[in-house]
């Protein structure tokens, strides 16, 4: 699918289902920073679920 369809379909949806995007993305990074603290995680690809449990920083 092209991506400028693509993006007016989201956009489209968006508006109908009343949701802010702009709103949504804040949130989303948010949600993000406080699963992934940045100091602890940087450079490691594990899941928030063992950050969580105190999973140590070592892949």
């Amino acid at each position: 699918m092209d991506d400028t369809i693509l993006l007016f379909f989201i956009l489209c949806l968006s508006d109908r289902l009343g949701i802010d995007l702009s709103q949504a993305y804040l949130e989303k990074i948010k949600i993000s920073a406080e699963r992934y603290p940045a100091q602890l995680v940087r450079g490691s690809s594990r899941k928030y679920t063992e950050w969580a449990r105190g999973g140590s920083t070592e892949e």
